[in-house]
């Protein structure tokens, strides 16, 4: 929407857009950014979750193509391409698709690329002997976005919402200026037309403020407002078990002579281990006591040591007072076929292998695997 308006502004200062054409290019831009963007990241997740690639990365180099065709198409056709590449990367990075967690490895270390870049090349247009002269207007404004504009409009935004003060509160003082800011005020400085404030530098100066006050009391206005998760990892963008070391994995292979073989897994005598995936041949296998297990059989267990499988689906269930399972033993739950539970994680932040005789409560989060995640465990919930 700050890149719309600033492209109108642009338009209507150098009269290339008019008044009246305002609302058929807002409504333009979001209508065929928002089509495009949601149609381009429904494909790619689908190609994606079907697709073998062959060669180790391609599926980086194919998800880096998806980004800029999700950004060019629409802008190409008069849509916002901005919006456009943020649903894309919505609904892939939502979706459950192999090697997600090289991919968010990859893109996370190229947007801290693209951001140490983009303020270094910033910066270099930035005169600090012009700071002082124009500190003051930057000052007023930064306190009226901070304390006034951004509080009203997101008290506003979220009264539909149930979320108490504090989330609000929070919410509000988040709201950092940086790159965006200073981009937007290099388009209004390029725009050819004169102007009587010198923009450029005074967002720099609101920025340079923003990040020093805000984000340096951010940690305590989160302590302060009681909004601090001890308990969750801040930097876990998607859900990556494999990383925590109260779920490491391990893979077996079942060989002809293996006490394992061509016996059936509740007649295994094992304990604090589960058998979470069978590869066999091309096949893969979410096991349950019935299966048999075969020689050649590769299994992926809950062990002692790391091994990367890329192929294991893995999602999270909140369990409170309303749900059907609440209270339950594993074993008397109405579990979708091929489903199982491996990880128990209680409010306390500890973490139960979970038996048949384990008992859910409420406030746990159950973290489950499945061949057919989307029809089975939703039915249950």
């Amino acid at each position: 929407m700050a890149y719309m308006l600033t492209t109108l502004c642009i338009g209507l200062m150098n009269q290339t857009a008019l008044m009246s054409d305002v609302p058929l290019l807002l409504l333009t831009q979001l209508g065929i950014g928002a089509f495009l963007g949601t149609v381009i990241g429904l494909l790619s997740a689908h190609v994606l979750k079907r697709v073998n690639f062959m060669i180790d990365g391609f599926e980086t180099i194919f998800v880096l193509s998806i980004a800029l065709l999700s950004y060019s198409l629409p802008t190409i056709l008069g849509g916002n391409g901005y919006l456009a590449t943020y649903l894309c990367g919505i609904i892939i990075g939502n979706s459950q698709i192999p090697n997600k967690v090289i991919l968010v490895n990859f893109f996370d270390g190229l947007t801290g690329l693209a951001q140490i870049l983009s303020f270094f090349l910033l910066g270099l247009l930035a005169f600090p002997s012009k700071i002082p002269t124009i500190f003051v207007p930057a000052l007023l404004i930064f306190f009226w976005l901070t304390f006034l504009a951004r509080p009203l409009t997101v008290f506003l935004l979220m009264l539909p919402f149930k979320t108490s003060w504090q989330q609000k509160v929070l919410l509000s003082w988040s709201g950092l200026r940086g790159a965006t800011s200073i981009v937007f005020a290099i388009l209004t400085f390029l725009g050819g037309q004169p102007l009587t404030y010198d923009i450029f530098h005074i967002s720099f100066c609101i920025c340079l403020i923003s990040v020093a006050l805000q984000g340096t009391l951010l940690p305590a206005v989160a302590k302060k407002l009681a909004m601090i998760d001890r308990h969750a990892n801040v930097f876990k963008t998607f859900t990556d078990y494999q990383e925590e070391a109260h779920l490491p994995l391990l893979k077996i292979t079942i060989t002809p002579k293996h006490h394992w073989a061509n016996r059936l897994i509740r007649d295994l005598k094992i304990t604090d281990t589960l058998i979470l995936m069978i590869r066999r041949k091309d096949q893969t296998l979410i096991p349950d006591g019935d299966t048999k297990l075969l020689p050649g059989d590769q299994l992926v267990v809950s062990g002692t040591h790391f091994q990367e499988y890329t192929n294991l689906p893995l999602t999270e269930i909140q369990i409170d007072n309303s749900h059907p399972w609440v209270h339950k033993q594993i074993k008397h739950l109405d579990l979708p076929h091929k489903t199982l539970v491996i990880l128990i994680k209680r409010q306390d932040g500890t973490n139960i292998t979970p038996k048949g005789d384990t008992r859910i409560e409420n406030g746990d989060t159950l973290v489950l695997t499945a061949e057919h995640f989307h029809q089975g465990i939703i039915s249950c919930m």
